[in-house]
């Protein structure tokens, strides 16, 4: 799905705390839920 890979990416690339990252992401998946 392109919007799990562009988070992945963005996490990635960022290098940002897993845990701070994958709260924002749930966050943003939210969204388009």
């Amino acid at each position: 799905m392109p919007v799990v890979t562009s988070l992945a990416a963005y996490m990635v690339l960022n290098k940002k705390n897993f845990i701070e990252t994958a709260t924002e992401n749930l966050n943003l998946i939210r969204q388009y839920l």
